[in-house]
């Protein structure tokens, strides 16, 4: 892109005002011309009159050629004073014979207008202004001239648009979808920087937000293929995951079963406290407490230094013993019984820990299903996965790699707070620092601990209720009032896409493609699986 002509697409109109409304530098309404630029009085487009799309992109002059501005259409309107309620009324009560209220698209009491959101300015630069025949032509800025009324509006078409935006190319972006304006559709990709800076995708149940974030993983995952890629771990919490995982050559882990290692030696006391129950005296606790403390610092320490956490359940006992001891306590063996029945009555608490090194070495991506778990054993195995794998990345034994949270609202809710969820906290606040990318989904930002929310720099918001956009508002500052109340009703799969400026210009609506991989567990419909099971049941019994 060179020169302004090579931004102008099909002509549209021109910059207005009335009494009413007036270009400002936020928003610039837009008389659609009905005829051709430069035509003769009289004479209308070929075809139909321009008709640019809700959330398409437009281009404005400002009299100099070295600038141009543009911006979103956000909004619009069509008027004719014959078809003013009233006077309609009028003319059918008295019987008249009115004339058509829409005789041609150069009805003189008809007009239309759309309403452009003001995002930013095209600079562009003269030949004296290089300092190197390669350097770009041109640079955005934030808008800083007031938009002149009477001047002509291009359409910007998606190919433009994906210019302006800087979208890097297939080898280094990421494809989630497409973008369309000004009559075409383009491949829409993310910078891969952004998994660094964390993620947010927020929409309410079945528009698609866990098929977004699939996408997203899909992406990493090609990726992986192509080079040395970033292995992806992901937490299910809808069994959505294990068909994908097993499609691309990854692996499902399961708490529950031998294949997933939650060590008992990490998870804190807080948590494991709790699975002592109300049979354990304080003297009891008092005794196990010490001993849990120290075996849970020294498997740090050796998770630290080593990679590994290097004491079992067989010290644990032999700790028991000596704070029994130390606390004159002489029913060691009942101790001893009942902290190590915490482990072993588990379903998920382990003794050991899973090889995480040669996971993320040999799976592109290491799905951990916790879709069978109780909610207090799904937030054990998040935070006691989320605190081995900081202190595993931040001592370099394992490689980077971006995590993916479904449902994010359970782990890291808004408002309360305990060991579980403060390790997952600490996990997003730092994990940038360390090679860790976050991504988080949930159907309800505002339970989502919003400091936690705060931290992630690129946000990707499908449909939401009205009172979740108002939650979220301040996080979307790139979008006008008008754009936000499309959210609550946009379609399955449209989400409007924003980042930082350093990796995406501007927040876009884009369509977001299909999955290459198989799908999750389907909603089921209880109509048909009603109607299956009284058939295989024998039916409902008849009254006599």
């Amino acid at each position: 892109m060179k020169q302004p002509e090579d931004l102008k697409g099909d002509y549209i109109g021109r910059t207005a005002s009335d009494d009413n409304e007036a270009p400002d530098f936020e928003e610039v309404p837009i008389w659609i011309d009905p005829s051709k630029d430069g035509s003769q009085s009289g004479t209308v487009f070929d075809n139909d009159v321009p008709d640019p799309d809700l959330n398409s992109f437009a281009v404005i002059e400002r009299g100099n050629d070295k600038i141009l501005q543009y911006g979103r259409v956000s909004s619009g309107y069509e008027y004719s004073s014959r078809a003013e309620p009233g006077i309609q009324q009028r003319d059918k009560s008295m019987g008249y014979e009115a004339r058509e209220i829409r005789e041609s698209p150069l009805d003189e009491d008809v007009f239309r207008v759309i309403r452009v959101e003001l995002l930013g300015e095209v600079k562009f630069k003269d030949e004296s202004e290089l300092k190197d025949p390669d350097e770009k032509r041109w640079e955005l800025r934030r808008p800083t001239k007031l938009p002149q009324v009477g001047q002509k509006v291009y359409e910007l078409g998606a190919s433009e648009l994906a210019t302006l935006l800087e979208m890097p190319s297939a080898e280094d972006g990421l494809e989630i979808g497409s973008i369309e304006s000004g009559g075409e559709s383009v491949p829409f990709r993310l910078d891969q920087k952004f998994i660094s800076r964390h993620v947010a995708i927020l929409g309410r149940t079945g528009v698609g937000k866990t098929h977004t974030g699939h996408v997203i993983i899909e992406e990493m995952i090609r990726h992986n293929r192509d080079e040395q890629g970033v292995p992806v771990v992901t937490f299910d919490a809808e069994d959505d995951v294990g068909n994908m995982a097993e499609d691309v050559g990854g692996i499902t882990l399961k708490p529950e079963d031998d294949t997933m290692h939650v060590p008992f030696q990490v998870i804190g006391w807080s948590e494991y406290s709790r699975f002592l129950g109300s049979m354990a005296t304080e003297k009891q606790r008092q005794v196990i407490a010490r001993a849990y403390s120290r075996i849970h610092r020294e498997a740090l320490e050796n998770l630290e230094n080593d990679g590994e956490i290097g004491v079992g359940i067989r010290e644990f006992k032999q700790y028991v013993i000596e704070s029994a001891s130390n606390f004159d306590y002489n029913r060691t063996e009942q101790a001893v019984i009942r902290a190590t029945s915490v482990i072993t009555g588990s379903s998920v608490l382990s003794g050991s820990m899973n090889d995480w090194e040669d996971l993320l070495r040999e799976n592109p991506i290491v799905n951990i299903d916790i879709s069978g778990l109780g909610d207090s054993n799904r937030g054990i195995v998040v935070s006691a996965v989320a605190r081995l794998l900081r202190i595993l990345r931040t001592e370099n034994q394992v490689p980077p790699f971006m995590l993916a949270i479904d449902e994010a609202h359970e782990f890291v809710p808004s408002g309360t707070s305990n060991q579980s969820t403060a390790v997952v906290r600490d996990l997003v606040k730092t994990a940038r620092h360390i090679g860790i990318g976050v991504m988080l989904m949930t159907q309800s930002p505002s339970e989502l601990d919003s400091r936690t929310l705060r931290t992630c720099n690129t946000y990707i918001t499908l449909a939401l209720s009205k009172p979740e956009v108002n939650e979220i508002k301040g996080l979307l500052s790139d979008l006008s009032d008008r754009s936000l109340t499309q959210i609550p009703n946009m379609e399955r799969g449209r989400a409007f896409v924003g980042a930082a400026r350093d990796i995406m210009t501007h927040t876009v609506p884009v369509e977001v493609r299909g999955r290459e991989t198989e799908g999750g567990t389907p909603t089921p419909n209880l109509f048909e699986r009603s109607e299956t099971w009284f058939d295989q049941s024998g039916g409902r019994q008849q009254e006599e």
